[in-house]
């Protein structure tokens, strides 16, 4: 198949991209190719792919303008969507990897064959932009694939969507049965919705230590970085900061267990699939995905958020913070043959269900289906 990958044009897609997009549309890029499509990515030049790249512009350049107080992102990728669709007669299908999927779906009109949209965020949650996009749909020529059953719900179903689980390439992250380290390991951006905050708490309260790494801090969370957890950094609650692809999968192997207790229904939640790859069992809310990527009990464990917000019925009944505490203690206080035996099933969990393989094969299939009509 001809298959045009648009790519998100502040960010390079590269092959050790730490954000979750990038590192998606790199591996379906390279995967496609390896399976001999004739691929074309659309992204900066920056960018790394085995496949045809055609680039309008550099990480370097978005980011000057950026900084001259003008927001480029929307000039840029209207410009890039622009320029696939007039070469959209070249492709058997599009298949669109922005972040923010409004610098292309409302434009599906200009293409002359389908389009494929990855739903990488949450927009869908907003009513008015669901009749927005759904206005712009063509039956038959345009599908949404979302990232997970529970993100296609919140979304309303809507026609002509399907749920692919993201994945990973497996092979790259270290397996671990016994982890050097004693600490809880957070890794995000710096957000409420990913519950650094939480996680510090639950770190404090259980006299555990705690290790968080993200890229620098947006300013728009400075008041709430500092408040909720610069201010409480000691030789127990580190903040590392960026990583680079290596030492990120080094504290993934050697954490005792990876904390992500987040804030909002979050749509798939890379970082804990790349936890359990390296054998590191995940305690988490059970908000979004997580139902869908956590075996309770076998490859970590799932908490209720709150007493007014029972999502199901787990092992852990304590909820919020309490149900986290009370997680974290099942972890370290398991005995050491039960802990390596959870930290197999992690591994095993992913290598069946969440591989790049698995993901790439899902996708073909849809492109197959559509342009069948």
């Amino acid at each position: 198949m001809r298959i045009a990958i648009a790519g998100i044009l502040n960010i390079a897609i590269l092959k050790n991209s730490l954000g979750g997009t990038e590192s998606f549309t790199y591996h379906l890029t390279e995967s496609l190719y390896n399976r001999k499509h004739d691929v074309t990515l659309f992204a900066d030049s920056d960018s790394q792919t085995s496949a045809r790249l055609v680039s309008l512009c550099s990480e370097k350049e978005i980011k000057g303008v950026l900084e001259s107080g003008i927001e480029a992102r929307f000039l840029y990728h209207l410009l890039q969507t622009k320029e696939i669709a007039k070469r959209s007669s070249e492709f058997d299908v599009v298949h669109n990897n922005y972040y923010d999927s409004f610098f292309f779906t409302p434009f599906v009109d200009w293409f002359d064959c389908p389009t494929i949209t990855t739903v990488h965020n949450d927009f869908w949650q907003f009513k008015h932009m669901k009749k927005f996009f759904m206005n712009t749909y063509r039956p038959g020529k345009d599908i949404y694939v979302f990232v997970s059953e529970n993100a296609r719900k919140l979304a309303g179903n809507p026609v002509g969507s399907v749920a692919i689980h993201n994945g990973i390439d497996v092979s790259s992250y270290t397996f671990k049965s016994i982890p050097n380290g004693s600490y809880l390991f957070w890794l995000s951006r710096i957000s409420p919705n990913k519950g650094p905050k939480e996680a510090v708490e639950t770190a404090l309260k259980t006299k555990k230590k705690l290790v968080l790494s993200a890229p620098p801090c947006p300013a728009g969370h400075r008041d709430y970085f500092d408040k909720y957890v610069g201010n409480l950094l000691s030789e127990s609650i580190r903040f590392i900061g960026p990583l680079s692809s290596e030492e990120k999968i080094s504290h993934y192997a050697n954490a005792k267990a990876f904390i992500f207790p987040i804030q909002w229904e979050e749509p798939f939640g890379l970082v804990m699939v790349e936890a359990m790859a390296c054998g590191t069992p995940v305690v988490t809310f059970a908000r979004g995905s997580v139902p869908e990527v956590i075996k309770d009990g076998e490859t970590g464990f799932i908490v209720n958020p709150s007493s007014k917000d029972i999502r199901g019925s787990f092992i852990v009944k304590k909820t919020g913070i309490e149900g986290l505490c009370e997680a974290v203690e099942k972890i370290y206080s398991m005995p050491k043959d039960e802990y390596m035996q959870m930290r197999r099933n992690c591994r095993t969990h992913v290598e069946k269900n969440f591989t790049v393989e698995r993901m790439v094969d899902d996708y073909e299939k849809v492109y197959r289906n559509i342009l069948k009509g």
